[in-house]
């Protein structure tokens, strides 16, 4: 909620989804610029979350927490590329990087 609370601070506009069923059924709703996730969720992981919202938003940017993977090992589990990841503990200036990164 804290990192919510920044982004709609810094001028974002901010969904939250509380599993990744509703995360990908927001995603079927709307174009969204950025998606922004944990790699631990309950019940799927980040990286699943992020490889199906991707197929069904192709232009999707996204953004990884943790603070378990290095970035370059999650690119290759994830087998996205082109992914930012924001190691946690994060703070709002490296978390306004990332969202600034992220929409370059």
């Amino acid at each position: 909620m804290i990192t919510a609370e920044n982004l709609k601070d810094l001028g974002h506009q901010v969904f939250i989804a509380p599993t990744v069923e509703e995360a990908l059924a927001l995603l079927r709703q709307m174009a969204m610029d950025v998606l922004l996730t944990d790699i631990n969720l309950p019940g799927r992981s980040g990286i699943d979350l992020a490889s199906a919202a991707r197929r069904q938003q192709p232009g999707l940017r996204i953004i990884f927490t943790s603070g378990y993977y290095a970035g370059a090992e999650l690119k290759q589990k994830s087998g996205l590329s082109d992914i930012i990841y924001l190691l946690k503990p994060y703070t709002r200036e490296s978390l306004a990087k990332a969202i600034a990164d992220a929409t370059k």
